[in-house]
């Protein structure tokens, strides 16, 4: 006979440290297998976000490499007119409408440097080439000019720069008809700290700025893409006056004459992560943009780089 007592056997100290262990190497394989996919998708996104910026830069510097020189109809720049014109001198001051106006030079470069260009001070400009790009707006103005802002008044044939505060001028009237008024255009780009991004260790990476005029006529600056570290440029001349062969120089190549004759633009843009992380070590120290090697600075090697090149046939030469 029993007395009804029912005996449980339950988990040995020993079973239940083996439980443990093998709940806790289970525990840290799905946690490396979470920390490995968040590290590979950030890396994912960043290789995307490199080439989202370089193609949007590209595509910029292309469609204003494409517009450069267009004043409106089949206007022969040396015979546009008015009070605001002004002869390039490869300068771009801050405190006049002078650098917008320069449309006798629809392209213009500066070779590694920012020399004479006051609106790019040492403290804007980081590194690369400066290419500067003029143009007339595509959307007529059916307001009334006013202020320092700059404008073109063109016919087929003819065309008259001036500020807005101007335009009652004699001297800025265009006879020919139909004529249209529009905006001048004039852009520089370049490479700047970016003024929108700051890294966990207080860095700035470089991006892409472009200086524009505003309605007083001035130029301002404008971030454009973050992250692109180099622009190269290089400019195919014109050698036999009908496009047939060219010879393709950097900026400090060039005379005033040669800026007529530009039918190509080469560009190469280097872009990188914003911000490193995870001790990246980038094997690759130097890359070959045009007519030169570009090298690493060795404090930033630890980030990841892609190089994109485009060239661009010039419309309006």
């Amino acid at each position: 006979m029993t007395n009804g007592i029912r005996t449980e056997a339950g988990l040995s100290l020993i079973e239940l440290l083996i439980s443990t262990v093998i709940g806790m190497i289970v525990i840290a394989a799905g946690g490396k297998l979470y920390v490995d996919g968040r590290f590979n998708s950030r890396i994912q996104d960043d290789l995307s976000g490199m080439q989202q910026h370089a193609r949007f830069a590209l595509d910029v510097l292309a469609r204003d490499i494409r517009r450069a020189g267009y004043f409106g109809g089949n206007i022969n720049r040396r015979l546009i007119g008015g009070t605001g014109v002004r002869m390039p001198d490869g300068s771009c001051p801050t405190t006049s409408g002078r650098w917008g106006a320069m449309v006798f030079r629809p392209i213009f470069g500066i070779n590694d440097t920012n020399d004479r260009y006051a609106c790019i001070p040492g403290n804007d400009y980081l590194r690369g080439d400066i290419l500067t790009l003029r143009y007339a707006d595509s959307r007529p103005v059916s307001s009334t000019p006013s202020g320092g802002e700059l404008f073109i008044r063109s016919s087929l044939t003819e065309g008259a720069v001036f500020q807005g505060e101007d335009e009652a001028d004699p001297e800025n009237s265009v006879p020919a008809s139909p004529v249209v008024l529009r905006r001048l255009v004039s852009n520089a780009y370049y490479i700047r700290p970016s003024g929108t991004i700051i890294c966990p260790n207080g860095s700035r990476p470089p991006s892409l700025y472009r200086e524009q005029l505003d309605r007083n006529g001035l130029p301002v600056a404008e971030e454009l893409a973050a992250g692109i570290e180099q622009l190269q440029i290089m400019f195919g001349i014109d050698v036999g006056s009908d496009g047939s062969a060219m010879r393709f120089v950097d900026a400090n190549a060039m005379s005033a004459s040669d800026w007529e004759k530009v039918r190509q633009v080469r560009l190469w843009v280097l872009a990188r992560q914003e911000c490193g992380y995870g001790g990246y070590r980038n094997q690759q120290t130097s890359y070959s943009m045009g007519n030169m090697t570009y090298e690493i600075p060795a404090a930033e090697r630890g980030l990841r780089r892609m190089l994109f090149f485009k060239a661009v046939s010039v419309r309006n030469g």
